[in-house]
């Protein structure tokens, strides 16, 4: 793992490089010239050149190809607040309380920090200590986790530290699935979006099949299936049903976003579902990406944060293969969908077509 001092070494450096230009370097030799500078090896070079390309500091090429341009845009103009420097200082005092990649994350959030005392800043890193000295172990809800330890805000944590709401303990949260369709269904349509979900009802799709809504990565699917926990099955239409059962026995389809957010979800519901299949319902957004009707992931469509996003590889799963490759850049939301395509299409597995 690098270190932050480590990634202040080699970005000190590239400043350096860009006031003497060009700003455009090639992503081998730079690479090469960090690591005799530094002595730092290659990989970690690597390394600490992805984290200054999350930070915005620089944009690297794609693929990483020794002859791709890397490009500098540091803000060498910026003007650091009073509170940054404050939380600067205040982060160096907290090295021995927080590793090294908790303070790279805390290092970028100067700006978030804005309107805080010097006092508050520190209690706020105090609180983040013990967050991170408890995080395995705590069964607290990371909402509680952070009004109970960080200025009573129960959004401070999720804005400082996104990492730790991935972390174990956040699989022990509680759920609510809204349902639609028969106690014993034939198949099981899992359905990212409720605007989607009811459009499936309005379309008669719960007549003989279970429609679940998972509102994203609302829904602890681990805890279902193994009955860890009670969830509480909220019913929209039909009956109630043993949904662990359910989905342990039935057929499982899932229809989301065709995005990289979207396919996270199927990824993350797969690993306790094995058996579950992309839906056919996605042929109407793979459609709308090939005319075009697509987005790319900018703020108006709230998916810049999309773009660092890595998808998993299924290599058993050639329609997930199409479906990651073709969100690579583009997106498109399911209630692209109109309801002849729903109805048209029902409930059914997605097949690669030539």
């Amino acid at each position: 793992m690098t270190g932050h001092s480590q990634i202040s070494r080699v970005e000190e450096y590239l400043v350096v490089l860009q006031k003497k230009g060009p700003v455009r370097k090639q992503y081998g030799s730079l690479v090469n010239a960090l690591s005799e500078r530094t002595g730092f090896s290659r990989i970690v070079i690597a390394e600490i050149l992805e984290h200054t390309a999350d930070a915005g500091h620089i944009s690297l090429p794609f693929p990483r190809k020794n002859t791709g341009l890397v490009e500098l845009n540091f803000d060498l103009e910026r003007v650091y607040s009073p509170t940054e420097v404050i939380w600067a200082n205040l982060l160096d005092k907290f090295k021995h309380a927080l590793d090294d990649k908790i303070l790279s994350i805390l290092h970028k959030k100067g700006t978030m920090v804005e309107g805080l005392t010097e006092h508050q800043l520190s209690d706020l890193l105090s609180g983040i200590a013990v967050i991170a000295s408890t995080a395995i172990s705590d069964p607290r809800d990371p909402f509680e986790l952070s009004a109970q330890n960080l200025l009573g805000s129960s959004k401070a944590l999720g804005k400082l530290w996104p990492a730790q709401r991935q972390e174990p303990q956040t699989q022990d949260r509680f759920s609510y699935v809204v349902t639609a369709g028969p106690a014993k269904p034939n198949r099981i349509l899992l359905i990212e979006n409720p605007v989607s979900f009811e459009a499936c009802i309005r379309n008669g799709l719960d007549k003989d099949d279970l429609l679940i809504c998972t509102f994203g990565f609302g829904v602890s699917w681990d805890a279902i299936v193994t009955e860890k926990r009670p969830v509480y099955q909220l019913v929209r239409r039909g009956e109630f049903s043993n949904l662990p059962k359910l989905l342990r026995k039935c057929e499982v389809y899932f229809w989301g976003d065709l995005d990289k957010a979207g396919l996270l979800i199927f990824a993350d519901i797969r690993r306790t579902l094995p058996h579950l299949k992309l839906a056919s319902l996605y042929r109407p957004l793979i459609n709308a990406i090939h005319k075009g009707n697509c987005h790319p992931y900018v703020a108006l469509v709230e998916k810049a944060d999309q773009k660092k996003l890595i998808v998993p590889n299924f290599h058993d799963n050639p329609a997930y293969a199409m479906l990651t490759e073709l969100c690579g850049t583009l997106a498109v939301d399911q209630e692209v969908a109109t309801d002849d395509d729903i109805s048209g299409l029902g409930i059914s597995e997605l097949q690669v077509v030539d």
